[in-house]
């Protein structure tokens, strides 16, 4: 959701600016089912069947870290069109993060406890919820994890990461740049 919000708020910002969405509805993804399998693998592993069916729950990470180098090259093959570059740069950030956490993207105690996700007085040694787990003195590269939040205070916290800046950030780029190209842009 942290990365939905801001995307959305750009495309509003876009057709605010004189943008089109057929204009966004236009742009051709090159092998871009790749991204719609890599998504739908996302929320199907996610699920209380998939969970339940004790087969498919043991190759959770396995498939999730398959979904995340899915998107990578699709993003890949994608790279001239404007701001993928930077929203890839972000992706590729994320999935290093989780390919080397064992499939799972780790959250700090702090960024947890500031977007209100454990209360403060917690004391706990584990946490998981879907891809995301505590990290540890074994969590691998923690300035790529989540340690960023958005406070409870705020209308949407969240945890993320540097990685999930990037991607927001080239999403903009995208948008903004699909939704109102040069020759729209008013003066």
């Amino acid at each position: 959701m942290i990365i939905l919000a801001p995307l959305f708020l750009s495309i509003i910002v876009g057709l605010l600016r004189g943008g089109s969405l057929l204009s966004l509805a236009q742009v051709r993804f090159r092998y871009g089912g790749l991204i719609l399998l890599a998504v739908v693998i996302q929320r199907l592993i996610y699920t209380s069947w998939w969970e339940s069916v004790s087969v498919l729950a043991r190759w959770t990470t396995c498939v999730y870290s398959l979904s995340m180098l899915l998107l990578v090259v699709a993003v890949g093959l994608n790279y001239a069109l404007p701001g993928l570059i930077v929203l890839g740069a972000g992706l590729l950030l994320n999935s290093i993060a989780v390919w080397s956490n064992g499939g799972h993207m780790p959250a700090s105690l702090w960024a947890l406890q500031t977007a209100g996700f454990l209360p403060a007085e917690t004391d706990v040694t584990a946490w998981q919820l879907n891809n995301s787990i505590l990290m540890n003195e074994g969590t691998h590269l923690g300035f790529l994890c989540d340690i960023l939040a958005l406070p409870k205070s705020w209308p949407m916290p969240n945890v993320f990461s540097v990685g999930d800046v990037l991607i927001v950030v080239g999403g903009i780029i995208f948008t903004q740049s699909v939704l109102v190209p040069p020759s729209r842009t008013p003066a």
